[in-house]
Order: structure tokens, then C-alpha cells, then sequence
């Protein structure tokens, strides 16, 4: 159970800290490219503005009418205001703009179309002050009350862009033009936003004034909580990440902020965590269901795994007894599935082939002892039979019987090859020797009726092969092929290698095997019980097969071919 429950929990618990963590990252990271870009729409927007301004004091009336108004008689400054009255108007076509105003520097001319800004007497106007003293630089100023004292002044904020006109001629400085803009008219930047929904976006300047909020009565008021206008203001001037957490009165919210190029205004978004993560809530607790809904269900795996196991190592306990007993008859539940009861039926398996392989090793230990009796029966005295068929070969030379001495030499050759040494693989050069040997006997007795050909490549004569494996094959051909033949026959062995194997065909042309007796061969070849009932009897085709299935065991082939009236031919394929 605690294997199954600590793994689930601490995957499960760092699967959640990992999507929070992701979901948390995306959510800042969606919330600073929402506040990027109203950014980008006010700089669109103030942009715009601040062509308009670039417009009407570029005109022919500002630069030549407008400069020298203060010098000119009361007809024609009528005619001035008249002009720049229409400019003015013209201009002032979006409902956002609440005024515009263009003033001399001295002070003794000042023409405006909607609400006044300032008063009549202006010289000493915050407005006309500050824009002089800003170093040519444009001028924004925070939402405030305009300056005109009496009817023309209202209770409603403005902001004010004003700059500086310039002598298109000599770049000197001959007036202030000034535009009121209305706050609603960022309300169409802000319109639309999913996070207004539980969160707060705002515009501040650096003194923590509000530019813009929805809430109207805060319009050029100070932001309560310096401290976070002085870590967005630091965040901005580093070039940091454009968002960062905070907590105000104990709860947690995401602040992204993005800054305006064309003054030092800074976009806000405030953001309560607890409205961000509303679907990680939703993963918490259904992760929470999930693992106590996994824990009930180990618990009830854990003790249907342990008995199952348990019963089943039992199982295999008992057969373990059962074999040391040296009894091989088991029986095995194959009911299951799992790993306990395939062990259990591996193990079935095994020793069925164990069983199996002990009773090829007794009847493998029978066969090689009958082969020793045999070699024993065939070993008597080998010396004097050698000495003895030396004496005949040397009596067939004096006496000039050739036949004899071949004979003898040959039979002495076969004989000392098939006795000698203990090993059970010869060299195919070696085989081929005896084979040659015993040909040139069947000769003499059959007077050169045998034809005999190699067809074997030079390089394959050093393969090691089972030793006495072709001379039983060519015996054959010649007992029920050859000999029942009235014509001369002819034997050929051909060899090569192919895919890592030897291929040794011994082919005649001699009778062939009819139809019946080789469907009986080819049954008692292919039954491995008749196979071991001719061990060791005999050297034959059987006997050939008997003892490569000893010797490779099934990684070989003996395939037999036969043609009555035409020829047999056998095929052995023995790994290299």
C-alpha cells in the first residue's frame, strides 16, 4: 500500500506544483501583452493628439497672423480671431477633445474654441508656466480642474497636452498651444477586457497620480500605496519583467504594467490571484478525488495482489517438493495471468524438457556404451591385424598381384582410419581419403564398374565433419544402386557453402529406390523413436541420422531423394 500510495502522492503533488507554476508563468506573461497592448493603443491614441497639435501650429495663420496679432489694430485681430477661431473649430471635431487654446509668450493674446483652460489674464497660468520651463519637451499634464475662474470654470477634470509653437523661420519660441482632452475618451481603450471583470487597470504617472481610472472621483488623486508606484516605476526603469506579485491588505494580486513612449505614463493592471487561478482550484481538488479515490482502490488491490501471489508461490513451492522427490509428473494451474502463474507454467515447461533431457542422456550413455563394447570387439589386437595385412600386401608384391596389394593397402588405410584416435570429427579431406579408399576396393571386386567424382572446391577441405558420415552414404549407393545395375555406374559428391552451412550431396545414378520401400525409409527417418531402435546396429542411413541428431541435435538436415530407374540422391546440411 505504501509502495502504491507515496509514488501517487508525490506524483500527483508535484504534477499540481508544476501546473501551477506553468499556468501562473502563462498567466503573467497573457496579462503583460494585454496591458503592452493598451500601451501601444494610448501611444496610438496620444499619438494622434500630438499630431493635431503639430497641425495647427505648422498652419499660415499661427505662423504669420497669430505671431503678430499684439501689433495689429482692433480690425485686424477681429479678423485674426475670426481665422484662428475657424482653425481651431476645425480641428476639434472628436467629442474627446474638451478645448483648445493658443497663447502668445507675453501674455497679451490668448484665442480658444470650447472650454477656457485659462483665464484672460494668463501670464502667470500653472499651464503657460510649466510649458515654457519644460525645455521645448511636450507637456502632459495629470487630470485637473482648468484655470478660467468664474462661468468658464467646471467641475470636470481635463488633460491638458500643451507645447510650445515655434517661428517656423527662426525656431524662437511665440506661444503656447494647449488641448483638453477629456479622461472618458481612454475608456474605449480599456473597453471590452475580460480582467476588469474582478480586476482594476489603470493609468499612473510617476508622482502616483491617477491619469485614468474607472472610478471617476480618483482622476488626478494620488495613488494610496506609494510603495507599489515605486516598485512598478523601478521594475520600468531596469527593463525587469514586465510583472510581478503583490499583496495588498493580505490578498494576493498579479501586477502587470507596460509604459507609454510618448510620456512617462505607465499602464496597470491589478488582478487577484484568487480570480487567475479558479481553474487550478478546480485541478486541486479533483486531484485531491482522484488520489483518495486511487487510495481506496490500492487498498483493495494490495490484498487481492498479496493473496494471489502468496497462492500462487505456494503452488510453486509444492511442485519444487514434488520434483526433489524426483517425481516430474506436476500438475500446474493455468487459471491466471500474472507473472507468479507464467513462472509457474515456465517452470512446467522446464521440467518436462528436463525430464525429457534426462531420458536422452540415459539412452545417449547406453548408446555409447554398446559403441564401446562394439570398438572393444573391433580392437582386438589391432597390431597384428595391421602386421597381417602388411604381410598379405607384401606377398601380393612379390608374387606381382596387383589387385591384392591394392586391396590390402586400401583395407589397411579404412582400417586404421576408422580405429585411431578418439575424436569424433575428421577434416572433410580426411573423410574423403577413406572414401577414395574404399572406392578403389568395390572396384577390384566389381572390375571398374564404379565411376566416382569430387566436386569440391579446395578451401572446403578443411572443415571438420563427423567422422564415418560419407562412407556409409557412398556404401549405399552402391548396395541398392550400383551393384543391381547391369551397366557401369557413377558417383559423385558435391559440396559448398551457403549461408554459414556446408552442403554435402552424394548423388548415383543408379536404380533408384521404388515408391514403396522409400515411403517406408523415409517413415522410419523422420520417426525418432525408430532412430534409436537401429543405434548402434549397423552402419546405415539410420544410423548416418541417428548420429547427427547426436551430435548437432536439430541443427542439421538429411533430406533424401530418389528416382526408381534414375538415381538416389542424399542431401546433408551441417553447420559450420
Amino acid at each position: 500500500m505504501l509502495i502504491s500510495i507515496v509514488p501517487l502522492i508525490i506524483v500527483a503533488a508535484f504534477t499540481f506544483l508544476n501546473s501551477y507554476s506553468d499556468a501562473k508563468e502563462k498567466v503573467g506573461v497573457y496579462s503583460s501583452q494585454i496591458t503592452k497592448q493598451m500601451q501601444i493603443n494610448l501611444d496610438l491614441l496620444l499619438d494622434d493628439y500630438w499630431n493635431l497639435s503639430k497641425a495647427i501650429t505648422k498652419s499660415d495663420i499661427i505662423q504669420n497672423d497669430f505671431k503678430n496679432v499684439s501689433q495689429t489694430n482692433d480690425l485686424e485681430r477681429y479678423k485674426t480671431d475670426d481665422e484662428i477661431g475657424k482653425l481651431l473649430a476645425s480641428q476639434a471635431v472628436s467629442q474627446d477633445i474638451d478645448g483648445i487654446s493658443v497663447m502668445n509668450t507675453d501674455g497679451k493674446y490668448r484665442m480658444f474654441i470650447g472650454n477656457q483652460i485659462v483665464p484672460r489674464e494668463y501670464s502667470q497660468t500653472k499651464l503657460l508656466t510649466e510649458t515654457i520651463h519644460n525645455g521645448g519637451k511636450v507637456l502632459w499634464l495629470a487630470p485637473h480642474l482648468n484655470e478660467a475662474e468664474g462661468v468658464f470654470q467646471t467641475n470636470e477634470k481635463v488633460i491638458t497636452l500643451s507645447a510650445m509653437i515655434k517661428d517656423r523661420w527662426s525656431a524662437n519660441d511665440i506661444g503656447v498651444i494647449a488641448i483638453s482632452l477629456k479622461p472618458e475618451s481612454f475608456t474605449k481603450i480599456f473597453a471590452g477586457l475580460d480582467i476588469l471583470e474582478k480586476g482594476e487597470v489603470f493609468i499612473i504617472d510617476p508622482q502616483g497620480t491617477f491619469i485614468y481610472n474607472r472610478n471617476k472621483a480618483l482622476w488626478g488623486e494620488h495613488f494610496s500605496d506609494a510603495s507599489l508606484v515605486s516598485k512598478i516605476y523601478g521594475n520600468a526603469d531596469k527593463k525587469g519583467q514586465p510583472y510581478f506579485d503583490y499583496d495588498i491588505n493580505g490578498k494576493k494580486y498579479l501586477i502587470s504594467f507596460s509604459k507609454i513612449q510618448n510620456n512617462n505614463w505607465t499602464v496597470v493592471s491589478l488582478i487577484p490571484y484568487s480570480y487567475l487561478m479558479q481553474k487550478t482550484d478546480y485541478i486541486l481538488l479533483f486531484t485531491i478525488c482522484i488520489i483518495v479515490m486511487f487510495i481506496l482502490f490500492s487498498i483493495y488491490i494490495s490484498f487481492s495482489v498479496s493473496f494471489s501471489i502468496s497462492n500462487s508461490i505456494n503452488n510453486l513451492i509444492r511442485s519444487f517438493r514434488i520434483v526433489e522427490k524426483g517425481q516430474f509428473n506436476i500438475k500446474v494451474d493455468h487459471s491466471g495471468n500474472d507473472e507468479i502463474n507464467r513462472l509457474n507454467l515456465m517452470y512446467h515447461r522446464m521440467v518436462l524438457r528436463l525430464d525429457h533431457l534426462i531420458n536422452e542422456l540415459y539412452k545417449t550413455k547406453l548408446i555409447n556404451k554398446e559403441v564401446q563394447i562394439t570398438a572393444l570387439k573391433a580392437q582386438i589386437n589391432p597390431h597384428f591385424l595391421y602386421n597381417t595385412l602388411e604381410t598379405i600386401n607384401s606377398i601380393a608384391k612379390i608374387r606381382k598381384v596387383k589387385e591384392i596389394s591394392q586391396m590390402t593397402k586400401s583395407l589397411s588405410s579404412m582400417f586404421r582410419y576408422s580405429i585411431k584416435g578418439d575424436q569424433d570429427f575428421v577434416t572433410l579431406r580426411e573423410e574423403m581419403d577413406n572414401v577414395k579408399h574404399y572406392i578403389s576396393i568395390l572396384n577390384i571386386r566389381h572390375d571398374n564398374k564404379i565411376g566416382f567424382e569430387l566436386d569440391i572446391a579446395d578451401e572446403l577441405f578443411d572443415y571438420k565433419i563427423p567422422k564415418l558420415i560419407l562412407q556409409p552414404l557412398v556404401e549405399n549407393c552402391v548396395l541398392h544402386g550400383i551393384e543391381l545395375k547391369k551397366e557401369k555406374g557413377n558417383i559423385q559428391i558435391h559440396s559448398f557453402v551457403e549461408e554459414n552451412v556446408l552442403n554435402l550431396i552424394v548423388r548415383d545414378n543408379g536404380l533408384g529406390i521404388p515408391p514403396d520401400k522409400k515411403a517406408l525409409l523415409q517413415a522410419q527417418l523422420d520417426n525418432a523413436e525408430e532412430m534409436q531402435d537401429h543405434l548402434g546396429k549397423g552402419i546405415g542411413l539410420l544410423n548416418v541420422k541417428d548420429r547427427l541428431q547426436i551430435y548437432y541435435s536439430d541443427r542439421y538436415q538429411f533430406k533424401l531423394e530418389s528416382t526408381f530407374g534414375e538415381g538416389t540422391s542424399i542431401t546433408l546440411r551441417l553447420p559450420l
